[in-house]
């Protein structure tokens, strides 16, 4: 008994571009996961000298390590105003759109 697959193009709507996009692409790909790898390195030194620290401003040699307090952000969905306010009234409060871009791998 054979076997058949359908195939489906996922990438359809995807313009093909040549080996000089795919290398660049890859770079950044390759960059992506430097990145993140340097995040959670970062995040784990970061937690460790908090711990050395003992939640208190310190220095040492060239360093000084010190805790800044921001407040927090405004949960505006509490706000009753808000609540009653349609989607096109809130579109006027609304900043400019942005646009990222994401790569990703097959």
């Amino acid at each position: 008994m054979e076997t058949t697959y359908a195939s489906i193009n996922l990438y359809k709507d995807y313009l093909e571009k040549d080996e000089n996009w795919a290398q660049t692409a890859h770079e950044l790909f390759e960059a992506q996961k430097m990145l993140e790898y340097f995040k959670n390195e970062e995040k784990r030194l970061k937690e460790e000298l908090k711990s050395q620290s003992g939640d208190t401003n310190c220095h040492g040699g060239d360093y000084y390590f010190r805790c800044d307090v921001r407040k927090g952000n405004v949960d505006y969905g509490r706000i009753p105003a808000i609540e009653s306010m349609s989607d096109e009234e809130l579109d006027s409060y609304r900043k400019k759109d942005s646009h990222t871009w994401k790569l990703s791998k097959k």
